[in-house]
């Protein structure tokens, strides 16, 4: 009489390695691009033989790996042929602002939305309000205050608006289960 929506679990170890193994050809895609591409010898010091696609879909697939830290992700880049050291890892990661992974997860959300939507043709599902084109979901959350321990923070009253690190707001495609944006 009433439908049944079970709720999801956890992906299976050959969804994973297939999501893994497409990720690698994209990878390595990008790296025969990259590689025929000239750097760019402008500015001080050894030019950036690493490019940004190869230091995020890396980090991808060793948090898919349940990578440990940033060791395991420089590990993944040495055994791919790129010859850095551990400190280049951390010092690329914090001077790469958040652009790259950024332009990388909507490359990303693409490709699996255009991976996804023949599932969602073949697959027989119970109909989730058939008069709408999309179905989105939006959630908006301020996150907590920061504690006034740093001394540029203490002169700041309790609930001051300086204390608040910004908001997170997220748009949710239901269909497709894929994030549409986070800002």
């Amino acid at each position: 009489m009433y439908a049944i929506i079970g709720s999801p679990g956890m992906a299976t170890t050959a969804f994973v390695d297939q999501f893994k193994s497409y990720v690698e050809r994209w990878m390595s895609r990008q790296q025969s691009q990259a590689r025929g591409a000239p750097a760019d010898p402008k500015g001080p010091g050894r030019p950036c033989d690493l490019p940004a696609e190869v230091l995020w879909s890396t980090l991808l697939l060793c948090v898919l790996n349940r990578a440990r830290g940033v060791r395991d992700v420089w590990r993944a880049l040495v055994s791919r042929g790129y010859d850095l050291c551990d400190q280049a890892v951390y010092a690329r990661l914090d001077s790469g602002g958040t652009e790259p992974l950024q332009a990388f997860f909507e490359q990303l959300s693409r490709l699996l939305a255009a991976w996804v939507e023949p599932l969602c043709d073949v697959q027989v599902w119970e109909p989730l309000a058939a008069f709408a084109r999309e179905v989105l979901a939006l959630d908006e959350t301020t996150l907590d205050p920061l504690a006034r321990k740093l001394p540029s923070l203490r002169h700041f009253k309790q609930g001051a608006v300086e204390l608040l690190p910004g908001k997170l707001a997220a748009l949710f495609d239901v269909r497709l289960q894929l994030w549409r944006r986070i800002d």
